[in-house]
């Protein structure tokens, strides 16, 4: 109830409805009341209205019709102890407010702030709401929660993902989503589908893309992000991209990156140097970068300042070295052996924390000052190779480690 109670309090602030907003809160909640009632059996018994939903939490598919009448009625709004918050929301003497009775813009204030599973469930309280769902901008798809722990093979799980997904990306052809999430182990099988929902993304204006597919680390199938499906306007509009467990290999060659792209974060990203750099260094205005486990054993070089970057995270990466200039940096986070980055021009930073894993206490106390000059505040958790001396030996100057 956390998420509905703090939409409608924002929306009832909106339209100057302080008092009506506490009375919508009580609303809302009976209405859940209500429908767990109807899911029991013991509703209002009366005549049944179709309402069909997607359900996103149970078995992947087309939900079923409920009962929403019953429900409707439990919408009206009830005398409180406040006379004055009751007369807030009645338009005349004797009269109840319902929910309904806000006005539309409001409604779909409320609405557009629900998470998507949530929204789909209010399908089946009235009418007039089963298509309002769709008015969700973004779209969060974690085969997790999609599909249950139903027991099923693979191939039932992934298919089941598969028709879930193309009926809810069906339900908003044609309109505007914000963002776009896909979280699910990858298969050969999701391939063609993936492609599929990138285009969907491209004609919904998307500006949020997420593509998180892990998998067996031994295998070596990785799906091939489709950047050739990606147009100049979709370019142009992208403001986040998180991929993970993906292949970026061999960019177009018409690509131009991302101009307006503000974060990226890459995790486990099959890739190669040249395409790397050339992805990272064409996003101009990038405010937020991380790279975790992205192997290519290799340097990482940029010509190109990063300006606006402020915040810059390395997580156990196989690279060699990254030289990056990026003069308005003011968070800088690491984990691995020793440092390989290059912060030391870099005066405005604010907050460094560093975790190393087997490093010389020498390294720790020679090293990174003169590789974070600059730095205000400064953690540092290390497992350190720590010398252990005999007498004799601190004397034949020989330690041992």
């Amino acid at each position: 109830m956390e998420p509905v109670t703090d939409t409608i309090a924002s929306a009832a602030a909106l339209v100057g409805l302080v008092y009506g907003a506490m009375e919508v809160v009580r609303d809302i909640r009976v209405v859940v009341g209500g429908m767990l009632r109807v899911a029991r059996g013991s509703g209002d018994g009366g005549q049944a209205e179709a309402a069909p939903a997607v359900d996103l939490a149970g078995a992947c598919g087309l939900g079923t019709s409920t009962s929403s009448t019953g429900m409707e009625n439990e919408l009206t709004c009830r005398r409180t102890t406040s006379d004055h918050c009751h007369q807030k929301l009645n338009h005349g003497k004797g009269r109840n407010v319902q929910f309904d009775d806000l006005p539309e813009d409001v409604i779909c204030l409320i609405f557009s702030k629900l998470q998507l599973k949530d929204l789909v469930s209010t399908s089946v309280l009235s009418s007039k709401w089963k298509h309002m769902w769709t008015i969700c901008p973004t779209l969060r798809f974690d085969s997790s929660t999609l599909c249950g722990s139903n027991m099923c093979s693979a191939e039932q799980f992934t298919q089941k993902f598969i028709d879930n997904v193309n009926a809810v990306l069906q339900q908003h052809r044609g309109k505007l989503v914000e963002a776009l999430e896909i979280k699910i182990d990858f298969n050969s099988r999701l391939a063609n589908h993936l492609s599929n929902w990138v285009s969907f993304a491209v004609s919904s204006k998307t500006k949020s893309l997420a593509f998180y597919l892990p998998q067996n680390y031994t295998s070596n199938v990785f799906y091939i992000f489709p950047f050739e499906l990606l147009d100049v306007k979709t370019l142009s509009r992208l403001q986040h991209i998180q991929l993970g467990f993906v292949s970026l290999i061999k960019l177009p060659f018409q690509f131009s990156g991302f101009p307006n792209l503000k974060k990226l974060d890459l995790l486990l990203l099959r890739t190669t140097r040249e395409d790397l750099e050339d992805m990272i260094a064409n996003c101009p205005n990038l405010e937020w970068l991380s790279l975790n486990r992205c192997h290519i054993d290799d340097e990482l070089k940029f010509d190109r300042p990063f300006t606006r970057l402020i915040y810059l995270q390395v997580i156990h990466c196989q690279i060699t070295k990254i030289e990056i200039d990026a003069v308005n940096l003011k968070a800088f986070v690491y984990k691995g052996f020793k440092l390989r980055v290059d912060l030391s021009e870099e005066k405005g930073l604010e907050t460094v924390d560093i975790e190393f894993f087997g490093i010389a206490l020498d390294y720790l106390l020679t090293a990174i000052p003169s590789a974070l000059p600059s730095v205000q505040n400064l953690t540092i958790e290390a497992r350190i190779l720590q010398e252990v001396c005999s007498l004799n030996a601190l004397f034949a100057k020989t330690p041992t480690f």
